[in-house]
């Protein structure tokens, strides 16, 4: 199954997405994860990345696809991909990639949380970069390319209230995916 996690910070997604890449039996593809290590290993692409990084910006669209794609070419069968598209010209990028391997997304696994309490959860980690003003700015970028995003995967979205324990997210988690399944 290949699915792409859908979600702003502080949602859940690393953590269902590691019950649910270690239910399936697919990799858990964290892309902000692949991004630093690119840059810490100093590869081509992870040297053109680390420009933007180092100057605030986003690393670009074709930078973050080509991380992705070196990743995905040996998983096209199945993976959760967490952190990547985030953007719907991204989400077309990695469609073309799919198509390009005889194979299609599944579903977009969107976490629906509602700001307050994603403000609450990104708070609480205690991270030094985790201020009031960056994380309401975190939430505020995701959220403006959120209503496009799940248009474009509109037919693979299964909604998910993501706010309660863990393991009863995981189950209204799995309980979507069978739907899902089951309607395709």
């Amino acid at each position: 199954m290949r699915i792409v996690l859908v979600g702003p910070p502080g949602a859940g997604k690393g953590t269902q997405g590691e019950l649910v890449a270690e239910r399936l039996n697919v990799p858990r593809i964290v892309v902000g994860d692949l991004l630093r290590a690119h840059i810490a290993d100093g590869t081509a692409l992870g040297e053109r990345a680390r420009a933007y990084v180092d100057r605030g910006e986003l690393v670009p669209d074709h930078l973050v696809v080509g991380i992705v794609e070196q990743e995905l070419e040996p998983h096209t069968s199945g993976f959760v991909l967490d952190g990547f598209p985030r953007s719907v010209i991204q989400a077309r990028l990695l469609d073309r990639f799919l198509r390009a391997r005889a194979a299609e997304l599944d579903v977009a696994l969107h976490f629906d949380v509602e700001d307050a309490v994603l403000a609450s959860r990104l708070s609480a980690r205690e991270r030094a970069d985790d201020t009031p003003e960056v994380i309401a700015t975190r939430i505020g970028g995701f959220r403006a390319a959120e209503e496009a995003l799940l248009e474009h995967y509109r037919g693979r979205v299964v909604e998910l209230d993501a706010v309660g324990e863990v393991d009863e997210v995981f189950e209204r988690l799995l309980d979507g995916l069978r739907e899902a399944l089951i309607a395709a």
